[in-house]
Protein backbone atom coordinates (compact mmCIF):
# COMPACT_ATOMS: atom_id res chain seq x y z
CA UNK A 1 0.00 0.00 0.00
CA UNK A 2 2.79 2.33 1.02
CA UNK A 3 4.55 1.92 -2.64
CA UNK A 4 1.12 2.43 -4.03
CA UNK A 5 0.54 5.65 -1.86
CA UNK A 6 3.93 6.68 -3.50
CA UNK A 7 3.02 6.47 -6.55
CA UNK A 8 -0.38 8.37 -6.50
CA UNK A 9 1.58 11.24 -4.31
CA UNK A 10 3.80 11.16 -7.63
CA UNK A 11 0.71 11.56 -9.85
CA UNK A 12 0.01 14.69 -7.87
CA UNK A 13 -2.95 12.88 -6.11
CA UNK A 14 -3.03 13.21 -2.42
CA UNK A 15 -6.33 12.19 -1.69
CA UNK A 16 -5.62 8.80 -3.48
CA UNK A 17 -2.07 8.46 -1.31
CA UNK A 18 -3.29 9.16 2.32
CA UNK A 19 -6.08 7.00 1.58
CA UNK A 20 -3.50 4.07 0.51
CA UNK A 21 -1.27 5.19 3.35
CA UNK A 22 -4.28 4.75 6.17
CA UNK A 23 -4.53 1.60 4.40
CA UNK A 24 -1.33 0.55 5.07
CA UNK A 25 -0.98 1.32 8.48
CA UNK A 26 -4.72 -0.40 9.09
CA UNK A 27 -3.05 -3.46 8.13
CA UNK A 28 -0.10 -2.89 10.01
CA UNK A 29 -0.41 -1.02 13.24
CA UNK A 30 3.24 -1.39 13.30
CA UNK A 31 4.28 -0.29 10.09
CA UNK A 32 6.56 3.11 11.05
CA UNK A 33 7.62 3.43 7.08
CA UNK A 34 3.51 3.46 6.14
CA UNK A 35 3.12 6.27 9.31
CA UNK A 36 6.25 8.66 8.10
CA UNK A 37 5.00 9.01 4.29
CA UNK A 38 1.79 9.97 5.92
CA UNK A 39 2.88 12.21 8.33
CA UNK A 40 5.18 13.57 5.52
CA UNK A 41 2.31 14.01 3.00
CA UNK A 42 0.24 15.56 5.76
CA UNK A 43 3.20 17.88 6.30
CA UNK A 44 3.21 19.02 2.75
CA UNK A 45 -0.83 19.38 2.82
CA UNK A 46 -0.76 21.68 5.70
CA UNK A 47 -1.87 19.60 8.27
CA UNK A 48 0.82 20.55 10.68
CA UNK A 49 -0.98 19.19 13.61
CA UNK A 50 -1.78 15.87 12.25
CA UNK A 51 1.58 15.45 10.35
CA UNK A 52 3.56 15.95 13.87
CA UNK A 53 1.17 13.68 15.85
CA UNK A 54 1.48 11.17 12.73
CA UNK A 55 5.42 11.39 12.35
CA UNK A 56 5.88 11.24 16.32
CA UNK A 57 4.50 7.59 15.90
CA UNK A 58 6.27 6.41 13.52
CA UNK A 59 9.31 7.53 15.14
CA UNK A 60 8.02 5.65 18.25
CA UNK A 61 7.34 2.70 16.35
CA UNK A 62 11.48 2.99 14.83
CA UNK A 63 13.40 4.61 16.77
CA UNK A 64 16.52 4.40 14.92
CA UNK A 65 15.33 5.57 11.79
CA UNK A 66 17.38 9.09 11.03
CA UNK A 67 14.84 10.35 7.86
CA UNK A 68 11.42 9.35 9.95
CA UNK A 69 13.33 11.82 12.56
CA UNK A 70 14.47 14.73 10.50
CA UNK A 71 10.54 14.48 9.25
CA UNK A 72 9.07 14.60 12.66
CA UNK A 73 12.06 17.56 13.20
CA UNK A 74 10.48 19.42 9.93
CA UNK A 75 7.25 19.66 11.05
CA UNK A 76 7.88 20.43 14.53
CA UNK A 77 9.90 23.73 12.29
CA UNK A 78 7.27 24.04 10.17
CA UNK A 79 4.36 24.71 13.52
CA UNK A 80 6.65 26.70 15.05
CA UNK A 81 7.83 24.20 17.82
CA UNK A 82 11.82 25.17 16.91
CA UNK A 83 13.03 24.47 20.81
CA UNK A 84 11.72 20.71 19.74
CA UNK A 85 12.85 20.85 16.22
CA UNK A 86 16.51 21.26 17.30
CA UNK A 87 16.26 18.37 19.94
CA UNK A 88 15.19 16.47 16.97
CA UNK A 89 17.70 17.78 14.52
CA UNK A 90 20.57 16.49 17.81
CA UNK A 91 18.79 13.32 17.79
CA UNK A 92 18.59 12.57 13.71
CA UNK A 93 22.59 13.68 14.45
CA UNK A 94 23.59 11.35 16.84
CA UNK A 95 21.83 8.37 14.50
CA UNK A 96 22.90 9.99 11.02
CA UNK A 97 26.50 12.50 11.95
CA UNK A 98 26.58 12.68 8.14
CA UNK A 99 22.83 13.52 7.63
CA UNK A 100 23.88 16.87 5.84
CA UNK A 101 19.71 18.10 5.73
CA UNK A 102 19.98 18.19 9.69
CA UNK A 103 23.35 19.57 9.88
CA UNK A 104 21.56 22.58 7.26
CA UNK A 105 18.47 22.58 8.88
CA UNK A 106 19.82 22.32 12.58
CA UNK A 107 22.39 25.50 11.37
CA UNK A 108 19.48 27.65 10.37
CA UNK A 109 17.73 27.11 14.38
CA UNK A 110 20.94 27.72 15.38
CA UNK A 111 21.57 31.03 13.74
CA UNK A 112 18.16 32.40 14.76
CA UNK A 113 18.72 31.50 18.13
CA UNK A 114 21.95 33.69 17.77
CA UNK A 115 24.21 30.41 18.41
CA UNK A 116 26.62 31.54 15.68
CA UNK A 117 29.66 29.44 16.10
CA UNK A 118 27.73 26.32 15.95
CA UNK A 119 25.62 27.40 13.18
CA UNK A 120 28.82 27.80 11.22
CA UNK A 121 29.74 24.62 12.25
CA UNK A 122 26.92 22.88 10.72
CA UNK A 123 26.73 24.74 7.53
CA UNK A 124 30.57 23.68 7.66
CA UNK A 125 29.61 19.96 7.86
CA UNK A 126 27.33 20.17 4.71
CA UNK A 127 30.34 22.60 2.72
CA UNK A 128 33.00 19.71 3.04
CA UNK A 129 30.41 17.32 1.56
CA UNK A 130 29.25 19.54 -0.81
CA UNK A 131 31.07 22.57 -1.59
CA UNK A 132 28.63 24.00 -3.96
CA UNK A 133 25.52 23.73 -1.94
CA UNK A 134 24.20 27.63 -2.53
CA UNK A 135 21.75 27.48 0.05
CA UNK A 136 24.08 26.74 3.19
CA UNK A 137 26.75 29.51 1.44
CA UNK A 138 24.34 31.85 1.48
CA UNK A 139 22.54 30.69 4.60
CA UNK A 140 26.23 30.83 6.06
CA UNK A 141 27.25 34.27 5.02
CA UNK A 142 23.63 35.74 6.25
CA UNK A 143 24.80 34.70 9.50
CA UNK A 144 28.20 36.11 9.45
CA UNK A 145 26.90 38.98 8.32
CA UNK A 146 24.37 38.96 10.96
CA UNK A 147 27.24 38.69 13.79
CA UNK A 148 29.27 41.63 11.85
CA UNK A 149 31.90 39.08 10.64
CA UNK A 150 31.35 40.47 6.53
CA UNK A 151 35.09 40.17 5.66
CA UNK A 152 34.85 36.22 6.74
CA UNK A 153 31.17 36.09 4.34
Amino acid sequence: WVQMGNIAKAKKQPDVAMMRYKKAVAANPKYALGFSQMGLLQMETGQLKEAVATLEKACELDPSHANTWFKYGLALEKGGRTTEATTTYEKVLRLEPEHLNAHQNLGVLQHQGNQLESAIAHYDRVLAAKEDNAGVLFNKAVALTSFGRQTEA
